[in-house]
């Protein structure tokens, strides 16, 4: 009876570890894949510079004088009408733009023009920040010139005219002559110059011969 529980014993001790020869082994846990890379972002463009948003006007009467339509001359087409200019107030900034175009038939295809914003007006002066476009056909081989950024106009005393300073053609060189002319009733308004009687200068007397004493 001893020997028959023994060989029971053994035959389940043999057909467990059989079992466990036969289990397979665990499937291996898989990792989770790597998040893919991301390409790095570009730095932000610098923000283009702010140009100006107002008008700094130093001088109440000038900029009176200054805004408006006024004729624009460009001394390059003399004997042909007038240009016409433009400069309106637009929540504070002054714009400014206009065109002098010729007529004759040599300088038909001749013309400037202005386009920018007024930065600033003070007695006798004021400052546009844009472009001064020039084409004259028999300058620069037919081709544009052009001045950009600040430009000055100037006038003296009671003078009619606020002429371009440092208007020196980028293309062709000598300065150019350019003109913002008062408007007509702005020069009717100017008091004219009155002319005085002169005041007659009496002649002039010899003096005396110096008496000789005897």
């Amino acid at each position: 009876m001893r020997s028959l529980m023994l060989q029971v014993v053994a035959v389940t001790l043999l057909t467990g570890a059989a079992f466990a020869q036969t289990t397979p082994p665990a499937a291996p846990t898989l990792a989770a894949p790597p998040p893919p890379a991301t390409a790095a972002t570009p730095a932000p463009a610098p923000a283009p510079a702010a140009g100006p948003t107002k008008t700094e006007i130093l001088w109440d009467e000038e900029a009176e004088l200054v805004r408006g339509d006024h004729p624009l001359i460009w001394r390059r087409l003399k004997g042909n009408k007038r240009g016409s200019l433009k400069i309106v107030d637009e929540g504070g900034l002054w714009k400014i733009s206009g065109r002098h175009q010729g007529q004759t038939p040599e300088t038909k295809e001749d013309y400037v023009t202005i386009k920018g914003v007024i930065t600033s007006i003070t007695a006798g002066t004021f400052v546009i920040n844009g472009e001064i476009e020039f084409f004259a056909a028999k300058m620069n081989k037919g081709a544009a010139c052009r001045i950009t950024g600040e430009s000055r106009f100037f006038r003296r005393g009671n003078e009619q005219i606020w002429r371009l300073q440092d208007g020196a053609n980028p293309c062709s060189g000598p300065k150019e002559a350019l003109d913002v002319a008062f408007r007509p009733d702005q020069v009717a308004a100017q008091p004219k110059p009155t002319r005085t009687t002169p005041t007659p200068v009496p002649p002039k007397v010899a003096p005396p011969s110096p008496t000789v004493k005897q």
